[in-house]
């Protein structure tokens, strides 16, 4: 079972021409390029070689991470790089919110709500 994302965690990478940023990505990790342009180098070990796949990404294009893969980013000119990394919910907090909605359907209110309600008034 696949846990939903909640939100993404964003962060912004200005690469000049010529450098490199490292990273593994979890799967669903959206990359844009908001400025410049970028390849991105994925390298995989097969049994006597390695494979690398490489993708030009211009000003514009988004990229979304299928397999959780290591990547790299390289810049081929002056860029500024989206990265939007999905946070996991856990099954514990996807069932609480499940429960909590279930119980506030049928009028049930929980100890917090009680008493949030008892010092408002």
């Amino acid at each position: 079972m696949h846990s939903k994302p909640e939100s993404f965690q964003t962060s912004q990478l200005l690469l000049v021409k010529g450098l490199s940023h490292f990273e593994e990505f979890p799967r669903g990790t959206v990359i844009r390029v908001a400025a410049g342009s970028v390849t991105l180098v994925q390298r995989t070990n097969l049994e006597r070689c390695m494979l690398a796949q490489q993708i030009t990404m211009p000003r514009g294009a988004v990229y979304c991470v299928e397999v959780p893969t290591w990547l790299e980013i390289v810049a081929q000119a002056d860029a500024d790089v989206l990265v939007m990394v999905p946070q996991a919910v856990s099954l514990v907090q996807q069932l609480r919110a499940g429960l909590d909605a279930v119980l506030e359907r049928l009028g049930v209110r929980r100890k917090k709500q009680r008493a949030s309600a008892v010092l408002a008034r």
